[in-house]
This record gives C-alpha cells, sequence and structure tokens, in this order.
C-alpha cells in the first residue's frame, strides 16, 4: 500500500511538564515477517473469547508475571493481520535484543519503584482494554485494528482512577505514551508502582497501567516509534467531567 505523503491531524494539547520513557510464537494466520526475531515457545491453549473488552467492571489482583493466557478470537478486521496464540504479562522481561548481553543486568520494569508510596491508593473505577493491533504486509498501525481518523474519541472522567489494559497483537514492541497524565505501572511493587510517561509494550504482551485522571481537556495517546503514530496508531483522550448518573 503507499503510504508516502502522510499527513497528521493536528495534535491535541501537550503538556511534558512531568515527562519521565523473547517472543511467543505466533498463530500461523500471522502475515508478519519475523525472520529477525528471537522466538520462544509457548504452550498452546484452546481459545477463550474476549467479546467484553473495553470499558467493564473489573478484579483488581495484581499482575501475574510471566503466566500466559489465551488471547482468543481477534475481531479487528484487516488493520490487525494476525494474533498470538498466548499474551502474558512480561514486565520482568528484558527487551528484543537486551535478553542475553553478558555481564550486563538489564534494568527491567519490575526493577522500578517509586521512592514513596502513591498519594492515591484507590482501586481503580473502570477498566478500558486496547489492543495494539498491525498489518506489516500493508503497513497499517492502529489501537483496536482502527487508525486514528476512523477511531472515536478516548472519554476519560475527572477525578477518576482509571485501568488502562495494552494487548500487543503485534509483532513488535510498542512504546505507548499518554500526554498530560502519569501511568502507574501495575508492577507488582503494590503501594509504590512507578510512574511513566511511556510504557513499552513487548510482543504478545498483556500488561496493565493505572492513572488518576487530574486533569481536564484534550490529549494525545500514541505510539512513540513516531512512523506507527503516523500510520494511524494513535488516538485522542478527552477528559470530562463525570455523567450526574455517576457522581460518586
Amino acid at each position: 500500500m503507499e503510504h508516502s505523503g502522510h499527513e497528521m491531524n493536528a495534535m491535541p494539547n501537550e503538556d511534558h511538564s512531568h515527562s519521565g520513557h523473547n517472543m511467543p510464537e505466533m498463530s500461523p494466520s500471522s502475515a508478519m515477517d519475523h525472520s529477525s526475531h528471537d522466538m520462544h515457545n509457548m504452550d498452546t491453549a484452546p481459545a477463550m473469547g474476549h467479546s467484553g473488552h473495553g470499558m467493564h467492571q473489573m478484579d483488581h489482583g495484581g499482575p501475574d508475571l510471566g503466566e500466559a493466557v489465551p488471547h482468543g478470537p481477534d475481531h479487528h478486521g484487516v488493520g490487525n493481520a494476525g494474533v498470538p496464540m498466548m499474551v502474558k504479562n512480561r514486565l520482568h522481561e528484558p527487551g528484543i535484543g537486551l535478553e542475553s548481553i553478558p555481564d550486563h543486568k538489564v534494568l527491567v520494569y519490575t526493577d522500578l519503584r517509586s521512592l514513596e508510596p502513591g498519594s492515591d491508593r484507590r482501586s481503580p473505577e473502570r477498566e478500558l482494554e486496547l489492543h495494539l493491533t498491525g498489518n506489516m504486509e500493508r503497513y497499517m498501525w492502529s489501537f483496536d485494528g482502527k487508525k486514528y481518523s476512523e477511531s472515536p474519541i478516548l472519554q476519560f472522567y475527572y477525578g477518576e482512577r482509571l485501568r488502562l489494559t495494552f494487548v500487543n497483537d503485534t509483532m513488535m514492541e510498542h512504546p505507548i505514551h499518554l500526554h498530560g497524565m502519569w501511568m502507574e505501572i501495575d508492577n507488582g511493587a503494590g503501594a509504590y508502582k512507578p510512574r511513566k510517561h511511556v510504557l513499552n509494550v513487548k510482543p504478545a504482551e498483556k500488561c496493565s497501567v493505572e492513572v488518576n485522571v487530574d486533569v481536564t481537556g484534550n490529549w494525545a495517546f500514541h505510539c512513540h516509534l513516531l512512523y506507527h503514530m503516523e500510520a494511524g496508531m494513535m488516538r485522542t483522550v478527552t477528559v470530562v467531567e463525570r455523567p450526574l448518573g455517576e457522581q460518586s
């Protein structure tokens, strides 16, 4: 697909004042070329549906680091060329290419702890699950199989504590960047979750962050590989007052 001459839509408000920045076996349906990646086998298991992904009530347990679960069927259309059979939390693993460096310790996300407990100890009220999707043959990158121009605006409620869960359906790492608000990585550190504006999500990874929605306005939310963002892996987040019927 010809994709030269992309033009970016106008970016929402951007505030960097708070800024901080291996591979499971894939299903045969994947059309991506991954010959350069180091592949690791995963046990297969029956598919499990995730039809409820989106905003829903949630279990507030901690992360299951390294425990693989079935991905389930994919409903993201041509924008998602293939999905892993299994996904798991990989915050304890080095990034691609860093797993076998001799005589060096590689810092991983589970090594990080905040110096002080988080100021907001509430459990998240809602969860939003987002799939990182792509089709390398057509050079399409997206959230939930839809490029930026096709995607609805994500709505956060001012004052809420929100859980974001990322599922990487692609063969690449994606550094996901939320503008304006901290993401507290659910890495097993309990009250000492580290805060980041960018989280690098590994292939076939499912991991979560918690967000205190403490600003209003419109904010960019995108892959920080900017050529992926330009090709469509971007959403706009709008922070609005909570609907009257849901006031806490």
